[in-house]
């Protein structure tokens, strides 16, 4: 018998689904993220959990992040300005890595397009740490 359109040779790999609401969205999400069938649902995920943080009784300010997210209020407007990525990220072997993850967080909501020059960008940066690559920001830029 399938449940959660597993057969049963996987269905012990994921035997913890029956403490889950398995109508939730992030429920099934999450199996077919770990089955290779579906991106992971990043953006949302709390959001789309409001009414059960609601019920729990949080704080306002609590709710208000929960519902709205995070602001960050800065002391001033910052210029609009394009600085250079650092040399790692725009060598030639790090160009495709730095192409890849930014096609992720495309798609994925991280970033978005602009068409004009935007008023707060880190640079970016290649770090390789533990045998792994990773793109980074660099936060050493003064503002």
């Amino acid at each position: 018998m399938e449940k959660y359109g597993l057969d049963e040779s996987r269905y012990v790999e994921f035997s913890y689904l029956c403490y889950l609401d398995l109508t939730d969205k992030m429920v099934h999400n999450y199996v077919k993220f770990q089955l290779g069938l579906e991106d992971p649902i990043i953006k949302g995920g709390i959001r789309s959990h409001a009414k059960f943080w609601q019920g729990i009784g949080p704080p306002d300010w609590l709710m208000e992040i929960i519902t709205t997210g995070v602001k960050i209020l800065f002391a001033k407007k910052a210029p609009r300005i394009v600085l250079p990525n650092n040399k790692s990220a725009v060598s030639a072997q790090a160009i495709p890595i730095v192409r890849q993850v930014i096609t992720e967080y495309l798609h994925y909501g991280f970033l978005k397009r602009v068409e004009e020059i935007p008023y707060c960008v880190m640079p970016l940066q290649i770090k390789e740490t533990g045998g792994k690559t990773a793109l980074i920001y660099n936060m050493s830029v003064p503002t």
